[in-house]
């Protein structure tokens, strides 16, 4: 019986050595997992900011774009009604002259209306 104490006190220590050498080695393999998938990570997100980047400086050029054509669309379309106002008066002068005439006694009676109230 002592033979096997013996035995058995000798291999617990040897279990021991072993089952730290594995968990140092689990250790190493599970950092080196985590190191890996931390820089396909980070590798990941670098190009998706550069993706979003591309994609919002697109955006921007695009907006700018269609708001210059709208600028553009308002002035021609304001210079177009100038056009037609003017040649308009020309042909009609008296049209013009009763409507202003109309809208300056229509304002005057609603301000006249106000005070009196």
């Amino acid at each position: 019986m002592t033979a096997h104490k013996t035995s058995s006190s000798t291999s617990i220590p040897e279990a021991i050595k072993l089952l730290e050498e594995a968990a140092r080695d689990k250790k190493e393999e599970v950092q080196t997992i985590l190191t890996g998938n931390y820089k396909n990570l980070r590798s990941l997100i670098q190009d998706k900011e550069h993706s979003l980047k591309d994609s919002l400086s697109g955006a921007k050029d695009s907006a700018v774009e269609t708001v210059t054509d709208l600028k553009d669309e308002g002035v021609r379309k304001a210079a177009e009604l100038g056009r037609d106002v003017d040649k308009n008066v020309h042909e009609f002068p008296w049209r013009y002259i009763g409507g202003g005439v109309l809208a300056g006694l229509v304002l005057g009676l609603a301000l006249h209306r106000k005070s009196d109230g």
